[in-house]
């Protein structure tokens, strides 16, 4: 498909499979934890309808959340929530566990603002333009205070806002950041952890 290609590593066997799609920002955040774990990984792009049909044939799960899967050996599981989950847990990089009460909740915090605020607008961006816009001033506001990561340090925070942020430019909607100078700055943050 084109999209996010470098990250595949086709290593055969021993590598992990993960079918995605272009309509979910899920998909994006997944690719990105495995490229930071540094986890042997092959991406495959599919149509939701198509994946669906694959997990329902696969785990019977034909009315549940398909995307984005992950296959490994004998084991496969769906949805970017239990997929991110997964792969925090491999790879050859430390987890993203922050170390502190305060910077778990922090990263909560910011998981919780992307996933159940951000990320039902974006999928209807520009009708929710306006709404997208005042997330995005409260988050450029929060990296200004931070200096660096969305919660000052690396954490799994930066992994889902950055995947908001790739779905987004994928769906021609990137301008937006353009306006966000404490955002294009985190971004060329992000990307000397994972590309982008």
């Amino acid at each position: 498909m084109g999209i996010i290609d470098h990250f595949n590593t086709d290593q055969g066997e021993n590598s992990l499979n993960l079918v995605c799609t272009t309509s979910d920002p899920g998909s994006y955040k997944c690719i990105f934890l495995a490229n930071y774990r540094r986890l042997p990984i092959d991406i495959e792009w599919e149509q939701s309808e198509e994946l669906k049909h694959r997990m329902s044939n696969s785990l019977g799960m034909s009315e549940y959340i398909c995307s984005p899967s992950i296959y490994d050996s004998n084991f496969s599981v769906c949805g970017s929530k239990a997929v991110l989950t997964y792969l925090n847990m491999k790879g050859s990089t430390p987890s993203l566990h922050p170390h502190t009460a305060k910077q778990l909740a922090l990263q909560q915090y910011w998981i919780q603002i992307a996933n159940a605020r951000l990320e039902p607008l974006v999928h209807e961006f520009p009708k929710y333009e306006k709404e997208v816009r005042l997330i995005l001033d409260a988050f450029d506001t929060n990296l200004l205070n931070n200096k660096s990561f969305v919660i000052g340090e690396w954490s799994l925070a930066d992994i889902h806002w950055s995947g908001l942020i790739k779905y987004l430019q994928v769906q021609g909607h990137g301008d937006i950041v353009t306006i966000y100078e404490n955002l294009k700055n985190w971004l060329d943050k992000v990307k000397l952890e994972i590309p982008i």
